[in-house]
């Protein structure tokens, strides 16, 4: 009988030490729950709405904040959609206001609406900078007619890239792929591995809007920060610089490489002490061979705070040599930083405070031998900006920027915007033999007015490159003509 009684005692112990227990873990679970709850409600207060929803859907599963969780979702879905309304009579009012397609994309993407939003998107697009081989595009190759290029040619409208892309947090360092349709940038935006993330977002075509990005994930991210991505032309490497251990500095810059485009990213490697120094070496770009390499230090024996240095190296299977400094005419007293080489080596993007604030210059050469001309203030294109790159055919510019009295999100967005060589030679308003002819007239020389390509600050020579874009052109013009 005492053993039979010991068991009971036993058992109910048991029982009672489970029943605590469970006790106890429905407790910390509720409070794991309303603490996600309370997330979700911070996120919606701080108008980060994409992140409020994605902290607040799993919460509808939850037996102990459920109904506050359907209600604070409840609450985002009926403004967007009163939001949809509004911009939709503004849009039947007034269908050539580029901002309302915006504006109501946002909300439909708020709304998981992605086909509404990326339409909305596309027709914001198409009337900021309406697409080649349409009217509207000969239109106001038209209208440039006569205009002052100061950078030897002509930039379009800058476009935010859009709800997809953008937040209300830091989404910066944009670097756009070879072809146009494949967008790395750095982000502080919640849902990733540490301080700072770099983010990979795709599209079909050049006249499309961005998709949704993903997180590049393990290894090139961490804990640390990761920033200012460079994608190779053949988008097998990835430069980036980052805070991360076994560096040489406080920030360093590394590669990731792959085998092909569907492979993962294989462990990131330092590119060593030869170009990484003691303080911060950031900002990496190189041109499509990958034998020069352009960063932002803060080494001895700069001209300023800041300056940009360039490597070089014989092969890509070479080390990279001892970094150089650019030199008095692209470095200052100031700061220079956030330098962009273009795929053919000849042009070169970075910012610099040299006028007060943070701005983004440009300089060219004729030839990867010359010396870099004066660089120019791109005031009329892009105001406060951080970071740019260009596509490989030297059409697309990617930067980041607040742009005062634009629409934006957060802190910094990324843009993108044409670039268009001067074709209209004469500056007739139309593409045709007249500007043959001064093509002809000039070929073999250095005529800065009809070196045109392979991209629009020319390389330095007029020749075939420069004809082959003045066909192309050409035949554009004469094919909406047709249709017309």
């Amino acid at each position: 009988m005492l053993t039979i009684a010991l068991l009971a005692v036993a058992l109910i112990c048991v029982v009672f030490v489970l029943s605590y227990k469970q006790r106890q873990w429905r407790k910390e679970e509720s409070s794991i729950h309303r603490l996600a709850l309370s997330e979700a409600e911070r996120f919606f207060k701080i108008g980060d709405i994409i992140q409020a929803l994605v902290e607040a859907k799993p919460l509808l599963d939850s037996e102990y904040v459920k109904r506050e969780a359907q209600l604070l979702i409840d609450s985002i879905l009926v403004a967007a959609q009163d939001k949809v309304n509004q911009y939709t009579d503004k849009i039947q009012s007034d269908p050539e206001d580029e901002k309302n397609y915006f504006l109501r994309a946002q909300q439909y993407y708020y709304l998981d609406e992605d086909e509404k939003a990326h339409a909305d998107m596309d027709r914001y697009r198409a009337i900021l900078n309406p697409p080649r081989g349409t009217e509207a595009y000969d239109d106001w190759l038209k209208s440039l007619a006569g205009q002052e290029a100061p950078y030897g040619f002509h930039f379009g409208t800058p476009m935010n890239l859009g709800p997809a892309v953008n937040t209300i947090h830091e989404d910066h360092g944009p670097c756009i792929s070879y072809d146009g349709l494949t967008l790395y940038f750095s982000s502080n935006r919640p849902g990733g591995f540490g301080r700072i993330d770099i983010w990979v977002t795709t599209r079909t075509t050049r006249d499309t809007s961005w998709g949704r990005p993903v997180n590049l994930g393990q290894p090139v991210n961490t804990s640390f920060m990761e920033n200012h991505p460079r994608i190779s032309a053949d988008e097998l490497s990835l430069y980036f610089s980052s805070d991360r251990p076994n560096g040489y500095g406080n920030s360093d810059i590394w590669i990731s490489k792959r085998a092909t485009r569907n492979d993962p990213w294989q462990e990131p490697e330092n590119l060593g002490e030869t170009v990484n120094s003691p303080g911060n070496d950031m900002y990496p770009s190189v041109p499509s061979d990958e034998l020069e390499l352009y960063f932002y230090s803060a080494q001895p024996g700069g001209y300023g705070k800041n300056d940009i240095w360039m490597s070089k190296r014989a092969t890509r299977n070479d080390p990279w040599q001892e970094p150089k400094n650019l030199g008095e005419i692209i470095n200052t007293i100031h700061i220079e930083g956030h330098p962009s080489i273009s795929p053919d080596g000849l042009a070169l993007f970075f910012n610099s405070t040299r006028t007060g604030d943070d701005h983004l210059w440009m300089t060219t050469r004729p030839s990867r031998l010359s010396t870099w001309r004066k660089p120019l203030y791109l005031e009329s294109v892009v105001k406060l900006g951080s970071g740019s790159s260009i596509s490989g055919d030297g059409r697309i510019f990617a930067f980041a920027s607040k742009r005062p009295g634009d629409i934006g999100f957060g802190a910094l967005d990324n843009w993108e915007v044409p670039v268009e060589p001067i074709v209209d030679f004469n500056g007739d308003g139309s593409i045709d033999a007249d500007d043959l002819q001064i093509l002809k007239d000039n070929w073999g020389t250095s005529e800065s007015l009809c070196d045109i390509g392979p991209m629009p600050w020319g390389d330095g020579v007029v020749d075939k490159d420069d004809l082959e874009v003045y066909m192309r052109y050409l035949k554009q013009e004469n094919m909406t003509e047709d249709l017309e």
